[in-house]
């Protein structure tokens, strides 16, 4: 199946598998979030910040817990994905346009792949996951 795309998506997926992007998010944001963070002071840093973001959500959520199903849409690395399935015990599953945010190091979740309970989607087609596995 081939994935088509608007015109907007395709930009912003261009933009993300560029690769000032990714050596941008995963060199100097840090490679596991793509998202703005919550900062108490000029010593934070870029990770303590994104990491108060997803806490933040989490606390507004109220009651995450085993039983919780999240969908994190634009996840990016899935540092957030991650950290919730491993704090929580949720049910994450993470979608991403970014072709090259899904290349991960090695030992990293790639999409298809089930890891606890985290389910990486392949990509986004139309609004809603489309689940690549064979």
């Amino acid at each position: 199946m081939s994935a088509s795309y608007s015109e907007v998506v395709e930009t912003a997926r261009h933009y993300y598998n560029s690769d000032d992007a990714d050596n941008f998010y995963f060199h100097v944001w840090g490679g596991e979030d793509i998202h703005i963070g919550l900062y108490e002071g000029p010593q934070d840093t870029i990770a303590e910040a994104s990491r108060r973001t997803v806490e933040r959500i989490v606390r507004l959520a109220c009651n995450l817990g085993s039983s919780s199903r999240v969908l994190d849409v634009g996840a990016g690395y899935g540092g957030a994905a991650r950290y919730l399935a491993g704090r929580y015990g949720c049910r994450v599953v993470a979608l991403n346009l970014s072709e090259k945010e899904r290349r991960l190091p090695a030992g990293r979740p790639r999409p298809g792949d089930e890891i606890g309970s985290i389910v990486y989607q392949a990509h986004i087609q139309r609004g809603f996951a489309s689940d690549r596995r064979a």
